[in-house]
């Protein structure tokens, strides 16, 4: 299957059509929003959707702080990083940097939300320098549309596998975003190894909690159960060369923080998770909307936001040490990771400025913690001579004192002598 630059007349096959459940379907309960990205059209006045609330996950994630420390250093947010964002396409409109768009399917309309939402998460231009949208909006968006909507039957494998072939062909791309599942595939994870090898990190969603009806994940996932994990369920997550992340519930109204296991899979090959609840993002028409629900697709998209911050700061790293940095600055456990959030709630400050110490292979695989030393004397230094000075002070002191008492009793025996 070949992508075609702008409108193609190749459909994608639907043989292998499954849901998608990555946040393309969104699971769990959402809460009241100015605009909510999903029930904005095309065709709506980009001035009539304006979101006025901060971006909640962006102020968890301390994005404000990332982007001054990057400016600091004469960085801007995302600059030299290239993100390609496999999806229902992406409006050109709203600030977003789309450098290239190519698709796989008949349509020149944007017919899905989706894709537009994903990329305004990573790349979506601030509203003004107090208010960011995108968490790197330097960075440059590649357009690469693998499905048009869920209502004309969704991401397949096989049209997956196109997409990751044009970036893998094109290349110069620094991240993939997927926020999709398909079905296990070989293309699919021999394309996610080579472009790994190239260079490229990928980006995917670990997984939503399916409705019960939803094919086929619903019979086994539709409820938390002990013991579920969806690793060999929800793919490209699940291959070992995929950056795999989920959502937390923190900022959902009566939910839990701790748990978000009602509305995101259980899966042993998450990595990473970030903060949904409240973001900010851009609509089809241009304007800015709103995204309340728990989405592993909105996280992914988060996490890719923040790969191409570290890409812009270290420019020659190279994907596994930028993965490790990402990891291992996480608030979690990287050595004992949770099924639902892996190494931990990415955080994006540390990750770009904690010192970090290579391993031989050149890796970063473990960083370490700034100490304040303001005020803090030196540790001494071991005295191997204390012990021998020690009793030379001594000797040297008895000696003294011998010739100090000889000299005071001379006159006295001198005095007892006999005359002469």
């Amino acid at each position: 299957m070949r992508l075609r630059v702008a409108t193609a007349a190749l459909v994608l096959p639907t043989a292998l059509v499954v849901p998608v459940v990555g946040g393309v379907v969104v699971a769990g309960p959402a809460v009241a929003a100015e605009e909510d990205c999903s029930a904005i059209q095309e065709e709506a006045p980009a001035e009539s959707t304006v979101a006025t609330r901060e971006s909640r996950p962006l102020e968890l994630m301390r994005i404000r702080e990332a982007h001054e420390y990057l400016r600091e250093r004469d960085v801007d947010p995302g600059e030299g990083a290239t993100v390609a964002v496999l999806d229902s396409g992406v409006s050109q409109r709203g600030g977003v940097r789309v450098t290239e768009a190519v698709t796989a399917t008949g349509r020149s309309d944007l017919a899905d939300y989706h894709g537009t939402a994903v990329a305004g998460l990573i790349a979506g231009a601030p509203r003004s320098p107090e208010k960011p949208v995108g968490i790197a909006p330097a960075a440059e968006i590649l357009d690469v549309r693998v499905y048009d909507s869920t209502e004309d039957g969704g991401v397949s494998a096989a049209g997956l596998a196109a997409g990751l072939r044009h970036v893998l062909r094109r290349g110069g791309v620094d991240v993939v975003n997927i926020s999709l599942r398909v079905e296990r595939d070989d293309d699919v994870e021999q394309l996610v190894e080579d472009l790994w090898d190239a260079g490229t990190i990928v980006v995917a969603a670990a997984g939503n909690r399916p409705d019960e009806d939803e094919v086929p994940l619903g019979p086994l996932f539709a409820s938390p159960e002990p013991g579920q994990d969806a690793a060999n369920h929800v793919f490209p997550a699940g291959y070992e060369r995929v950056v795999a992340v989920s959502a937390t519930a923190e900022g959902l109204p009566d939910a839990d923080e701790s748990d978000a296991s009602a509305f995101v899979l259980p899966n042993t090959q998450t990595d990473v998770a970030a903060p949904v609840v409240g973001a900010v993002s851009v609509a089809l028409n241009g304007g800015t909307c709103t995204l309340d629900a728990v989405a592993t697709s909105w996280a992914a998209a988060e996490v890719s936001g923040v790969l191409a911050l570290l890409r812009s700061l270290h420019p020659d790293a190279t994907p596994g040490q930028l993965v490790s940095r990402l990891l291992s600055t996480a608030d979690g456990r990287p050595d004992v990771p949770s099924p639902l959030t892996g190494a931990g709630v990415v955080q994006p400050l540390d990750a770009l400025r904690r010192p970090v110490s290579p391993a031989r292979d050149g890796s970063l695989d473990r960083t370490t913690e700034r100490r304040d030393v303001r005020a803090v004397p030196p540790e001494p230094e071991p005295d191997t001579m204390a012990g021998p000075r020690r009793e030379a002070v001594w000797w040297g002191l008895l000696g003294g004192g011998a010739v100090l008492l000889a000299l005071v009793l001379r006159p006295l025996l001198a005095r007892r002598a006999p005359g002469r």
